[in-house]
């Protein structure tokens, strides 16, 4: 099983309920599948990221779609 987060806005506000989740994830001994939405104040993300950082094996990035369908999913 694996915990769904769509994180946006500014870098900050991306990390820091990302890197929580990933300490309950780690706790949990699941996996984290985010979605890296757009950036504050436009409507695109400049930035992923694996552009920015080394990736970290429990975190899976996903499409929009994916996490609409997860979300949407009665069994999650």
């Amino acid at each position: 099983m694996s915990f769904y987060i769509y994180v946006h806005s500014g870098l900050n506000n991306k990390l820091i309920p990302l890197l929580s989740l990933l300490r309950i994830a780690r706790k949990e001994g699941k996996t984290i599948k985010c979605h890296w939405g757009n950036d504050a104040y436009i409507n695109k993300s400049i930035f992923s990221y694996n552009d920015l950082f080394e990736n970290i094996p429990d975190i899976e990035f996903i499409t929009k779609t994916e996490f609409d369908t997860a979300f949407n999913n009665k069994d999650n």
